[in-house]
């Protein structure tokens, strides 16, 4: 197991941002949907877990949720992704339906 901390040039980026404002680059809404995406498409998307700014993209969102393993995570941040990922999955099997 790898215990050194992963250097993320975006979180670096974020906090710099979060000193400026509130926010950061990141809204609550846009780690959600990151998030959202990668539990419905990411584990079988060459694509998606081969795209070092797209992974570089979800760690800082799970920084900003509090979703690393162990934490209790941020729940402002679990009720949006239960949401966006109900929305994806619906949407992907009325795609399923309407292909048959």
């Amino acid at each position: 197991m790898n215990t050194e901390k992963e250097y993320n040039p975006l979180l670096e980026l974020e906090k710099a941002f979060g000193k400026i404002n509130s926010t950061g680059m990141y809204s609550v809404d846009l780690c959600c949907k990151l998030l959202s995406y990668l539990f419905v498409y990411g584990g079988n998307n060459e694509e998606v877990i081969t795209n070092k700014a797209f992974y570089f993209a979800v760690r800082t969102a799970q920084e900003k949720a509090n979703i690393k393993g162990g934490e209790i995570p941020n729940q402002e941040y679990v009720s949006l992704i239960t949401k966006y990922s109900k929305e994806l999955k619906d949407g992907m099997w009325h795609l399923i339906q309407t292909h048959d």
